[in-house]
């Protein structure tokens, strides 16, 4: 294991020093802790900390696209939270669907939802209204997130709220994220979560990228509720896009994230995704 943390390690810095990134969304962790104090209660919040670093603007950030709908199918080897927390131990399918209004410049509204592959069941569902701008060198955004989960959990659903800034121009993507979730439904109190991210992106090929990142995240009786706890990754992953045009992207992606801090297990991650943009 220490080899190859050596070896990942020495593989993001010559990500950093090389190339360009995009880094898939980064989800997962098997703690005892975590498991005993979250699996087993909260694991229906998995699409609201699932989205990790990740390159080019953030999703918000479109208002020069015309009226339309981006739209994502993605079938998962299993469902895991950007900190590393395993929610599903076996494939999910995931689908996402955003508009994109013309006459509202910047603003997006998202549909996200969760099912396990082998029966169907409908674990999660998501509606986000997210606003965006981009300047000369920084990506900023907003959202607001309802979520509806799964029966048999203590709570049926939760509403966060957060912010997120990232640098556009400098060799290493750097930044900043803030959010905070409660439930309407239990008077659950607030959580809150801080992350800092840097990552890197490089082409290796036409239909080949690679991907370096590291997080550090601060939370706050985010994902548990009685107590706080700090997590450090490190990670890197490839993505093969054997078919991209706008209106159908095929890509294959893998990904492997090492934890430093905290005793969270170390997580693999492999994804086929068929998405696309469909204009008015």
């Amino acid at each position: 294991m220490a080899n190859a943390r050596k070896n990942l390690i020495g593989m993001i810095g010559a990500g950093i020093l090389a190339g360009c990134v995009s880094s898939l969304p980064i989800e997962c962790v098997t703690n005892n802790r975590l498991k005993s104090n979250y699996v087993s209660t909260e694991k229906g919040l998995g699409r609201i900390v699932q989205d990790g670093p990740q390159a080019g603007p953030p999703v918000a950030a479109n208002g020069s696209k015309t009226d339309g709908v981006d739209y994502s199918v993605k079938v998962v080897d299993k469902y895991l939270a950007r900190i590393g927390l395993v929610f599903f131990d076996e494939p999910v399918l995931q689908t996402s669907l955003t508009y994109f209004p013309k006459d509202l410049s910047g603003f997006n509204i998202n549909y996200f939802e969760n099912r396990m592959a082998g029966n169907g069941e409908l674990t999660e569902v998501d509606l986000t209204l997210g606003y965006g701008v981009s300047a000369d060198d920084f990506d900023v955004s907003f959202k607001a997130l309802y979520g509806f989960l799964d029966a048999f959990l203590p709570f049926r659903d939760i509403v966060e709220v957060g912010a997120r800034a990232s640098t556009r121009n400098l060799p290493i993507t750097i930044g900043a994220e803030v959010d905070a979730v409660f439930s309407p439904d239990n008077n659950r109190d607030v959580g809150g979560e801080a992350i800092a991210f840097a990552r890197k992106d490089f082409n290796l090929f036409d239909s080949l990228k690679a991907n370096a990142w590291t997080d550090l995240h601060f939370n706050n009786h985010y994902f548990i509720r009685d107590d706080n706890f700090s997590v450090a990754n490190i990670g890197a992953g490839l993505r093969w896009n054997p078919f991209e045009n706008d209106l159908l992207n095929v890509s294959v992606d893998a990904q492997q994230q090492y934890t430093l801090i905290n005793d969270f297990d170390d997580q693999s991650l492999v994804s086929l995704s068929v998405g696309g943009s469909v204009k008015f």
